[in-house]
């Protein structure tokens, strides 16, 4: 599957890098959203660090499409060729939304607040959550059974 993936990428990394400066800032499908947003948005998983998107989420309230709004937006600013070179960048990495991990991998848990601060829990710690606290769960596996 990782085989037909990096083709795409690869593929899509091509013509991103051939799209005129007016194509690039033409309407997509997505309403409101040019294909700059899309790539923006495309390429989230592999620019955001994990503390920016707890921080993101938490000033989000929890909302997952008001926060990967807000990074379209803001990042659809970022140059033509910084975006599509990230696509590029990551063609074979075999990245897996928030939560996935290899198998036999540890667990994680903290707690994003209002302020940006990040609040890290051991295994069993127990805390009073805030109105604005966002508690994020990394679980160690995938879900999936077998090899990817």
């Amino acid at each position: 599957m990782m085989e037909l993936i990096s083709a795409e990428r690869r593929e899509l990394a091509g013509v991103l890098e051939g799209l005129s400066a007016e194509q690039w800032r033409s309407p997509s499908l997505c309403a409101g959203w040019t294909t700059a947003h899309v790539v923006a948005h495309l390429t989230m998983p592999f620019r955001i660090t994990e503390e920016e998107f707890g921080r993101g989420m938490a000033e989000a309230h929890g909302q997952f499409t008001e926060f990967s709004d807000a990074v379209a937006a803001r990042d659809s600013e970022l140059p033509q060729a910084e975006l599509a070179g990230v696509l590029r960048d990551n063609i074979d990495n075999p990245w897996g939304p928030p939560g996935g991990g290899q198998p036999g991998a540890l667990g994680r848990h903290w707690i994003c607040h209002p302020d940006g601060t990040v609040t890290t829990m051991g295994g069993c710690d127990s805390v009073t959550v805030e109105p604005g606290d966002v508690f994020v769960i990394q679980t160690p596996g995938g879900g999936g059974y077998g090899p990817p």
